[in-house]
């Protein structure tokens, strides 16, 4: 899933600057400016490169406010009939850049230095085709974050302006994350996770879900993801520019606006991330912002608390060995170990409270949560607190059908049947009257099948299922 929006993001960090192309959009909150604005210009190292030439673009800004700017997001213009990009340069300041639409004339980029971004945050290179380049030559800004996570506000217009000692150095496209935390002594990958997954002390700003907020492994994703250069999710299996170890942006990443004094507790109107009760808002320059504060010991409301639900608790145990035949609630302070194949049936719900987790025996046990259609499952998770199915053991030993999984049948009509299972019987108002196809999953699951195209089973939301797939017979 891409961090792409239509609209953009917004992030702060200290000494670094940061360029990318697409981005997200946080609230508009222009409506908060720092007492002192910031001067910003475009510079352009010569006005009469002839075609062929190669000419530098770099962002200058003049930032001398008390409450300076630290991140930023925005996109050069150009005229690809007269200018071509080439590639930009690796500087003293983070700049990670999305060039994907350098094809109809867009480069998209965000800077981040949590002591200010000042003087030349970005240089990009560029090969003229015309001459008269400069008049199809400006900058945009999408938005600009403070130290004090305010909007900044930038005097006057932003010029393009000819600048003799801005020269044209190495440049290259696809400077990757990878290289700009290398280039700033990014950590170690820490201990490696899976977003989504039901993390004790996981903390909002903890992105990278390594245990700890940082600029490197936090801030820098999030400006990345900001402008669409990554993915809001990062399985940990997958490998490249961002290590072998899990990523969550939309939920341990997602903190501004901070919306205190609630952390997304249950009953929290507005919690952290939310532009309004329906929506949760985006990944933005903000974000990146508050967490590079945070991580240079600039403390922030949300940012470094525990995300609700994921605090460290002692749960209790339960081996589940019978099936449910009447309403049932598991709740988050236990973990339920099923001993075998769980049938919900005889009219029972189960319910299942958000948080909770539940784990299927390993080998040779086969571990399965079946819902018949007799029966019913209500599984109400939320994003900071999701129902977790799993096996059981450690993180490290889980593998690909270690448990067998969970199952739902119904009573909703079916083309074909099975004969050796004959018709389907009635079942109150589930299914008024009987004599439709009905049929069996494999695995001896539950049979499915019936005359009632409305019927319903339950609700499953927020919820987690891993690992499942256990083949319990060959070829089944």
């Amino acid at each position: 899933m891409n961090a792409f929006s239509n609209g953009r993001f917004r992030a702060p960090l200290a000494a670094l600057a940061l360029v990318a192309i697409a981005a997200c959009r946080e609230p508009d909150l222009t409506e908060t400016t720092p007492t002192a604005p910031a001067d910003m210009s475009l510079q352009v190292s010569s006005g009469t490169a002839r075609a062929g030439d190669q000419i530098a673009v770099a962002l200058v800004i003049d930032n001398q406010s008390s409450d300076p700017i630290i991140g930023l997001q925005g996109r050069i213009r150009f005229d690809v009939n007269q200018l071509e990009y080439v590639g930009q340069e690796m500087g003293e300041t983070f700049a990670i850049a999305n060039d994907g639409s350098a094809d109809r004339g867009a480069i998209t980029f965000a800077n981040l230095g949590t002591s200010g971004l000042r003087g030349r945050t970005a240089v990009f290179a560029f090969k003229v085709r015309s001459e008269g380049y400069l008049s199809g030559l400006r900058f945009e800004l999408d938005d600009a974050a403070t130290q004090s996570l305010k909007a900044a506000r930038i005097r006057g217009g932003i010029p393009t302006v000819v600048a003799a000692d801005l020269s044209v150095g190495e440049a290259r496209r696809g400077i990757g994350l990878a290289e700009w935390r290398t280039r700033f002594g990014g950590e170690a990958i820490g201990p490696q996770r899976t977003p989504g997954d039901y993390r004790d002390n996981l903390r909002y700003g903890d992105a990278d879900l390594n245990g700890s907020i940082s600029i490197a492994g936090d801030a820098f994703y999030l400006a990345s993801v900001s402008v669409g250069n990554a993915e809001v999710f990062i399985n940990s299996e997958a490998a490249g520019a961002f290590g072998s170890i899990g990523k969550d942006a939309a939920i341990a990443g997602n903190v501004f606006p901070f919306n205190a004094p609630g952390l997304g507790e249950a009953g929290d109107a507005l919690p952290p991330g939310s532009v309004s009760a329906t929506n949760s808002g985006d990944i933005s320059i903000f974000d990146a912002s508050a967490v590079a504060n945070e991580a240079v010991g600039n403390n922030q409301q949300v940012v470094g608390e525990i995300i609700p639900g994921r605090a460290l608790v002692t749960r209790g145990r339960v081996v589940v060995s019978a099936d449910i035949t009447s309403n049932t609630t598991w709740t988050a302070n236990t973990v339920y170990e099923l001993a075998g194949v769980i049938r919900v049936n005889s009219g029972a719900v189960l319910t299942i409270e958000a948080g909770t987790q539940i784990e299927g025996q390993r080998p040779p046990t086969v571990a399965a949560l079946y819902i018949e259609r007799e029966g019913q499952i209500q599984a109400l998770g939320t994003a900071r607190e999701p129902i977790i199915f799993t096996c059981t053991g450690t993180d490290a030993s889980k593998t690909k059908g270690c448990w067998a999984g969970l199952a739902i049948a119904g009573w909703a009509p079916i083309n074909e049947g099975s004969t050796a299972l004959g018709p389907a019987p009635a079942f109150g108002t589930r299914n008024p009257t009987g004599g439709q196809n009905q049929g069996q999953l494999e695995g001896n699951g539950p049979i499915y099948g019936g005359g009632n195209a409305d019927d319903n089973s339950g609700t499953l939301k927020y919820v987690v299922i891993e690992y499942g797939g256990r083949e319990v017979a060959p070829n089944n």
